[in-house]
């Protein structure tokens, strides 16, 4: 593995206990199960560290063992998998393995999921274009 990589998820890992926390969904869109694992902290835009209207970045936790259901948003957005093992799949097709260190991009209003096997889903993440437009499920329910 990467230093450069070792080294964000030494710091990632160092600030995740400080950050406020939120799922970004209602409840009517997801089971409980979802709200009990899964998480996001917004650094840069709405609600973040630093207020931003057209570039967004944070952080996605996941409990092992969960799956964060096919959704979509028109922001471009870019991951950065640390997490071996984390599946990853974009238009309701198959979830496939990616490395830690390997960037993952999903286009505008492209559906995609992501499942945390056995070790928690930390991936920093980056969303441009309009930000201002949350994410939306695609009530699928946990099926992959």
């Amino acid at each position: 593995m990467a230093p450069s990589i070792k080294r964000m998820i030494a710091a990632c890992t160092q600030v995740l206990p400080f950050c406020p926390w939120t799922t970004g969904y209602d409840k009517s869109e997801a089971d409980e199960n979802f709200f009990n694992n899964f998480s996001y902290v917004t650094i840069i835009g709405k609600g973040g560290y630093i207020d931003c209207d057209y570039f967004s970045c944070g952080i996605t936790l996941i409990s092992p063992d969960t799956f964060y259901d096919w959704h979509y948003h028109p922001a471009i957005e870019i991951y950065l998998n640390l997490t071996k093992g984390s599946q990853w799949g974009m238009t309701e097709g198959d979830l496939l393995p990616k490395t830690i260190g390997e960037v993952i991009t999903h286009p505008s209003n492209i559906p995609h999921a992501m499942y945390s096997k056995e070790l928690p889903l930390i991936a920093p993440w980056f969303w441009s274009g309009d930000v201002q437009v949350p994410a939306k499920m695609e009530k699928t329910k946990g099926q992959y």
